[in-house]
C-alpha cells in the first residue's frame, strides 16, 4: 500500500543561479549528473522508471527489480551511481518526484480548463 508523504520530502531544484537545472526534481538532477557514468541499459532503465513513477514510487528494490526483470542488486548499484547511499534515500526522492510531477499536471488540467 502507497504510505503519504511528508512536505519535507518534496523537493525540487531550480534554484540555481545560472537557470541549470530550474523546474527538475532531485532525482532528475541527479540522473542528468551522473549520466555519463551510466551505461545505455541503466539510463535506460532509471528513464523507465521515473516515468512510470506512479507505479513505481511504493516498491521496495526487490518489487522494482521484477517489475523491471533485473536483479535486485542492479537496482541499487544502478541507484548508488545517482550518489545514493541507501535504496530509502533514492525512494523518497522518488515519491517526490511524483508527487511534483502530478500537481504539475494537475495545474496545467486547471489552467487549461
Amino acid at each position: 500500500m502507497p504510505r503519504t508523504i511528508a512536505k519535507s520530502q518534496i523537493r525540487a531544484t531550480g534554484s540555481h543561479h545560472d537557470g541549470a537545472g530550474a523546474g527538475r526534481t532531485t532525482i532528475e538532477e541527479r540522473l542528468a549528473k551522473a549520466s555519463p557514468k551510466l551505461n545505455l541499459s541503466r539510463r535506460k532503465l532509471l528513464t523507465e522508471i521515473l516515468d512510470n513513477s506512479e507505479e513505481t514510487y511504493f516498491l521496495s528494490s526487490r518489487e522494482l527489480a521484477k517489475r523491471y526483470d533485473v536483479d535486485a542488486a542492479t537496482i541499487v548499484r544502478t541507484i548508488q551511481v545517482l550518489g545514493y547511499e541507501r535504496y530509502a534515500e533514492f525512494l523518497a526522492d522518488l515519491r517526490a518526484h511524483f508527487v511534483l510531477r502530478i500537481r504539475a499536471l494537475s495545474r496545467r488540467v486547471f489552467f487549461a480548463a
